[in-house]
């Protein structure tokens, strides 16, 4: 199936093509200049071509169920990347560390079910953040990822379950507007009373750790559920 032709559609904004089959993405697509959103699930990608980065404007890239065992380093290049979904990789994306991802204006970040480390995200130089959600579930995380607090102005949901998590330090308190917090299937023992500091949360999940016991400054969480 040729899909290269579809590079001169210079006006698109939106390219779906999910579940197609796909082994490799043509050279061709970055003359897409318009190109908002590109939706690639379900495919057999294992790389993207560095051409992609033409696409200035890309706001939306979804690569979810592929064949990724790194980063593609053009994604460093989406300086206006607001959602980046890598979910359910097909095989271990372990080639994650000293990898960068522009964050700028990224709102949503997923790598569920990878066995991914966490990479290094680039905060905007001025102006507010943008992060507000991170899925990073079933990886192989040791500890909450230091430099999401300065992402903290804008965090509101993070999920580190099933890692290997043994502490909840002082990097996630630093997270102060948390609304949703899940640290499921971990390897917590316990829940320090700083968890009072989170005064938003509104959603906990602490199922399949070993707790023994919880500290009575969660209860001064009015907002929890």
């Amino acid at each position: 199936r040729c899909l290269a032709p579809l590079g001169a559609m210079g006006a698109l904004e939106v390219l779906r093509l999910r579940r197609a089959g796909l082994t490799e993405v043509p050279e061709a697509f970055g003359g897409m200049s318009q190109l908002r959103e590109l939706w690639l699930t379900g495919n057999s990608l294992a790389e993207l071509p560095e051409s992609l980065a033409a696409l200035k404007g890309l706001h939306v890239l979804a690569l979810e169920a592929n064949r990724f065992q790194a980063l593609p380093t053009v994604i460093q290049r989406f300086k206006r990347l607001i959602h980046l979904n890598l979910d359910e990789q097909r095989c271990d994306l372990t080639a994650v560390d000293g990898h960068t991802l522009p964050a700028s204006v990224l709102a949503v970040l997923r790598a569920r079910g990878c066995n991914a480390a966490f990479p290094q995200l680039t905060p905007p130089t001025h102006g507010p953040t943008n992060l507000n959600t991170v899925f990073w579930a079933n990886n192989m995380l040791m500890a909450v990822p230091t430099q999401l607090a300065a992402f903290s102005a804008s965090l509101r949901l993070l999920d580190l379950a099933h890692n290997r998590i043994a502490a909840m330090g002082s990097e996630l308190f630093a997270i102060t507007h948390l609304r949703d917090l899940s640290l499921a299937g971990n390897l917590l023992q316990e829940v320090p009373a700083a968890i009072g500091s989170l005064r938003g949360l509104q959603q906990l999940w602490l199922h399949g750790n070993s707790l023994e016991a919880l500290p009575d400054e969660l209860g001064a969480l009015e907002s929890l559920a």
